[in-house]
């Protein structure tokens, strides 16, 4: 998948992403997002391998999607239906600016336990909050893991 699709276009499943690096975590994230709750979706390092697929498949299933990336990558966040904010803006500012409202769901794949924290704050709470990097934050406070351990 390069670029965003409609919800009534996509068509596969978790088998579709197992040769893909990363696919599987994508999928797994996606799987424990998707609620009738959630319709807004922050995902934190949207722009690398795992969070570009949990963004893409999320823009998919008709969500929206704000998604955190370097400078660089914006363009392509905004190419894939993501609203981007820079991983130099302030996170809580700049999400005030575009969901004043909040958000529905958290999904981290960026490894940075503050940048975790800081999306803490602006979700509804850590058990809509999935990350597969910050084994930390699942141990002090309570969001998903989404990886291979059995926790």
């Amino acid at each position: 998948m390069t670029q965003a699709m409609e919800a009534d276009q996509v068509v596969f499943d978790r088998s579709d992403l197992d040769g893909v690096h990363g696919g599987s975590t994508a999928w797994d994230v996606m799987a424990y997002l998707t609620q009738p709750s959630v319709n807004t979706i922050l995902v934190l390092g949207a722009s690398g391998n795992v969070g570009s697929m949990i963004a893409q498949i999320a823009v998919g299933r008709g969500m929206r999607v704000i998604g955190t990336g370097f400078d660089a990558d914006l363009d392509y966040l905004d190419s894939l239906g993501v609203e981007p904010i820079s991983c130099t803006e302030n996170l809580t500012e700049a999400l005030g600016e575009l969901a004043p409202a909040g958000v529905d769901a958290v999904a981290d794949t960026a490894g940075s336990v503050e940048l975790l924290r800081e999306a803490l704050r602006v979700a509804p709470s850590p058990e809509l909050v999935v990350t597969c990097t910050a084994l930390e934050c699942v141990v002090e406070d309570g969001v998903q893991w989404a990886g291979r351990l059995n926790l």
